[in-house]
């Protein structure tokens, strides 16, 4: 096992997932529907508690668009936004019975992703050398 060595900007090395493509994407469309975003520097206000929210209550198509900035939410985080996951799955226990404030929550947490498009997760790919580590060549993953 080698040490490692070199910068993580080596694409030989290392392999990146991002999000930038399916959330310029999402955002665009966000935008063209919703209204411009705008941007902020996290992802819903440190004073903010949804379950506090006595805003009106979203009838009909206004339900849908909640449920769709969730879904989509949840899909930047299964794509590597592991950044936004308290923030969505708290706002996701509303699905059944959103606010006008939850939705709110939901364009800044959006307007947060617009700013920070470029998030990515970086994966070394070279062998770790770990002295006091003991290291398994062929594991079984099968039950005894």
């Amino acid at each position: 096992m080698g040490h490692l060595n070199g910068e993580y900007t080596d694409s030989r090395s290392t392999s990146t997932w991002s999000t930038k493509t399916y959330l310029t994407n999402v955002i665009t469309r966000i935008e063209k529907e919703h209204g411009i975003l705008q941007a902020y520097t996290c992802p819903m206000d440190l004073d903010y508690h949804p379950e506090l929210d006595e805003s009106t209550l979203l009838h009909g198509d206004e339900i849908s668009v909640f449920r769709m900035f969730i879904g989509c939410a949840q899909w930047a985080i299964t794509l590597g936004r592991r950044d936004i996951f308290y923030v969505t799955t708290m706002l996701s226990r509303y699905n059944m019975a959103p606010r006008e404030g939850h939705t709110a929550a939901m364009k800044k947490l959006f307007g947060y992703l617009k700013a920070h498009v470029k998030g990515k997760i970086t994966f070394d790919k070279r062998p770790l050398d770990v002295p006091h580590a003991t290291y398994l060549e062929s594991a079984s993953w099968k039950q005894t």
